[in-house]
């Protein structure tokens, strides 16, 4: 089962019940809400709409939310029925369902009208322009009826990239071979080959798509046979098997139908529910084969309902998932979270929606209570007040280094809550002395001469400084590595350059040093250090600054290269874990962190959301072995033979990389987009740190899949905020922390010490 699927399948049936659950509407007390049975019909009250303060940068957007209270402490989304307008379209746009786009640089209201009430939000508009954007996979083989989720990666002129795919659009050249929705999902129709494109801001990316002309030698439908409780529901998975062998997941582009819908009912995608006590033969259709399975309803009532967590804190703005269980008459239990009934007994403070997302909207304290079949469980929900930022940061406070080199400076706020966050790339930066110390949006300074300049971050309103010193000191001696490299014509190979001073200090200046080739003809090289294959041959690759110079040799071969001839790290048992803890696993309480896979950890701080199909184990065998496949796991990446080795702290962003095992001794950084291209085996290993920047991506392109990629650091790694990363991370010792809004949706979070998650999505 395709994990990437089975989430957002998860997430598409809990929206679909939702919208079935918002599709009939009452009086006029109960417009945009289905009365409650047996209850009279219930007056609007309010609207909100969230979050209260956005920000985006041009050509981005952000989904606001319009919610809906009601006299009797229920609340619904209505964002579908509101009226949406910005005050200044100039600004920034909205659509009918509150997706906000920025236009430019600036401030504007964003204001949702329904059933006579009206709310607003604040957006701000960061003066950042989309300058490109890439579309992954650059590649991709299917089956008829198989599918391929897209991603979009958008680079911006203040030097941030992120993934833009929800504010995409996406055509296929030849629809007749694939179709491809609006979020990126495309669908093997027949055989043959076809271009995708996405869309963004003007701007556009392709890549190609092959359908293969196998065709469906038989179906299969899982669970074979099930039987569940009047009102729950289940999900069927069907799979196709090829004439070649292989086998997809063809659940979405099945089609299903029910023997006796009076008793079991099934629908377009899949889901059956229990309507009436009594049995079902099931039937899905696809590629003109079949397959069959058999529910069973019971008449079970419902003897007590679970409200999970128990209580929560949140602050002003903020969203906690809640999650409802029913035990039944016979013993057995439900997550009912999406047919159950919520209610908030104090609206003031909080709503809730008929998913069980509640939403904080003032300082207070309210039960939140879930009701079905004449039973309800109630959970204690505390609204903080506003939280405020306290102090501003910039890091580090002095430092001294060479005319010609760079340093990346890091700006961290800290609030009235005690969180503490890095908002390096969305402050401010100026240097009083550009003439000595020049420093960019993103916060990264170059000595231009010798002298000193004081330097400042503006973020929210505050300021903090810090102080940089260039010496003239001069080169003395330039490294280039690796000192000999092959590639095959066409491919491609990254030196390096490393610069010796008078003082000897070692500095980096891959970006800054001039790269010329010896033999245009067999190779050629770009001012970043990436050399290409033309003809077969040998070039010397030389790089220069400060008057010395160091070299590689390239020999370019005729045939193609091999990848590396080597296995990727086995993880074992440890493999079915997309999240795995070895002392403790904390899950942000006030959001929702969604993983496909097994989740394992013996200490757990809110537990995050699993997919269908996986399970969350704090203690036994399973977990311990697990565990234990994890460190042989690291052993065996640590023991691959180097095929690239550098001695100091690595900046990977920015680069296009082959398949290698790539050794470090300093900490690995990722700034903006690192590209991984081609198939074969990836290990990176660091004596120090793994760190990634906010809206950073790691990308695959050329035919490289994340089962490959394996990230191995001897200390901490810490993923940036809102950034798109791929791999697994193998933590021996250390703790691996995601920031907020982080994916990992080819990837998994394996450490032997304590793992931190934070509105994540991770998919193994």
């Amino acid at each position: 089962m395709n994990p990437k699927r089975t989430l957002k399948a998860l997430i598409c049936a809990a929206g679909l019940l939702a919208a079935s659950l918002l599709a009939a509407c009452g009086g006029s007390g109960d417009q945009g809400r289905d009365p409650i049975l047996g209850l009279p019909a219930a007056d609007l009250v309010s609207v909100v709409v969230t979050p209260a303060a956005a920000s985006v940068a041009i050509g981005a957007a952000q989904q606001f939310t319009a919610v809906a209270a009601y006299s009797d402490g229920s609340a619904v989304d209505v964002s579908a029925k509101s009226a949406w307008t910005s005050a200044n379209p100039a600004v920034a746009t909205v659509n009918a369902t509150g997706l906000a786009s920025g236009v430019t640089a600036g401030a504007v209201n964003i204001s949702a009208a329904f059933g006579g009430k009206n709310a607003s939000a604040a957006l701000t508009v960061l003066p950042a322009k989309l300058v490109s954007i890439a579309l992954a996979p650059a590649t991709v083989v299917l089956n008829i009826g198989g599918t391929q989720q897209y991603a979009v990666i958008g680079s911006f002129d203040n030097n941030t990239s992120r993934d833009i795919t929800a504010v995409s659009t996406f055509s296929a050249a030849n629809s007749a071979v694939a179709t491809i929705g609006a979020g990126g999902l495309a669908t093997a129709r027949s055989a043959g080959v076809t271009a995708i494109t996405a869309s963004s801001s003007g701007l556009n990316a392709s890549a190609s798509l092959t359908v293969r002309p196998a065709t469906v030698a038989s179906l299969a439908l899982s669970p074979a046979t099930t039987t569940f409780q009047v009102g729950a529901t289940r999900q069927l998975v069907a799979t196709a098997t090829y004439t070649d062998g292989t086998s997809v997941d063809v659940t979405a582009a099945s089609t299903y139908v029910s023997a006796t819908p009076a008793a079991v009912s099934v629908a377009a995608s899949g889901i059956i529910t229990a309507v009436a006590p009594g049995s079902a033969v099931l039937t899905a259709s696809f590629g003109g084969q079949s397959a069959s399975a058999q529910a069973t309803a019971t008449a079970v009532t419902v003897t007590g309902i679970t409200v999970t967590p128990a209580s929560a804190t949140i602050a002003i703005g903020a969203a906690q998932q809640f999650v409802a269980t029913a035990t039944y008459s016979d013993n057995s239990t439900a997550v009912i979270t999406t047919t159950a009934v919520w209610t908030s007994s104090n609206t003031a403070v909080a709503t809730v929606l008929n998913t069980g997302i509640a939403t904080g909207l003032t300082a207070g304290s309210t039960t939140i209570t879930a009701s079905a079949g004449g039973r309800s469980g109630s959970a204690t929900l505390t609204v903080q007040p506003a939280v405020t930022l306290t102090t501003l940061t910039l890091t580090p406070a002095a430092t001294t280094f060479q005319v010609g080199a760079t340093r990346q400076l890091a700006v961290t706020a800290s609030y009235s809550n005690g969180t503490v966050v890095d908002v390096t790339s969305t402050s401010t930066f100026a240097s009083a002395n550009p003439a000595a110390v020049r420093i960019s949006n993103g916060g990264l300074i170059t000595g231009v001469a010798a002298g000193t300049s004081a330097l400042s971050a503006t973020f929210g309103g505050r300021t903090a400084n810090a102080q940089a010193t260039t010496t003239a000191v001069t080169i003395s001696a330039i490294a280039v590595s690796p000192a000999t490299a092959t590639v095959a014509v066409g491919g491609t190979q990254q030196f390096i350059a490393v610069a010796t001073y008078s003082d000897n200090s070692t500095a980096v200046i891959t970006s800054s040093a001039t790269w010329t080739s010896s033999n245009s003809a067999a190779a050629t090289v770009l001012n970043t250090g990436i050399a290409t294959g033309l003809a077969a041959g040998s070039s010397t690759i030389t790089a220069s600054a400060g008057g010395r110079s160091g070299s590689g040799v390239l020999t370019v071969t005729a045939a193609a290269t091999p990848p590396p001839a080597f296995n990727p790290v086995n993880l074992r048992s440890a493999s079915t874990f997309a999240v795995l803890a070895g002392t403790a696993l904390t899950s942000n309480s006030g959001g929702t962190t969604l993983i496909a896979g097994d989740v394992g950890s013996p200490s757990q701080t809110t537990a995050p959301t699993l997919a269908p199909g996986y399970t969350n184990y704090q203690s036994g065998a399973i977990l311990n072995n697990a565990l234990a496949d994890l460190q042989t796991a690291i052993t065996d990446a640590k023991g691959r033979n180097c095929d690239v080795s550098f001695a100091g702290d690595i900046d990977l962003g920015g680069l296009t990389l082959p398949p290698g095992v790539y050794c470090y001794a300093g900490s690995i950084s990722v700034t903006g987009t690192l590209s991984l291209n081609g198939p074969g085996v990836y290990i990176f290993r660091t004596a120090l740190t793994l760190n990634t920047t906010a809206n950073s991506a790691v990308a695959l392109i050329g035919g490289a899949t994340a089962d490959n990629v394996s990230w191995v650091p001897v200390g901490a790694s810490t993923l940036g905020a809102n950034s798109v990363f791929k791999g697994s991370i193998l933590g021996q010792s250390a703790a691996i922390t995601v920031g907020d809004n982080a994916t990992l949706l080819n990837g998994r979070v394996l450490s032997g010490a304590a793992v931190t998650l934070s509105n994540n999505q991770i998919a193994k």
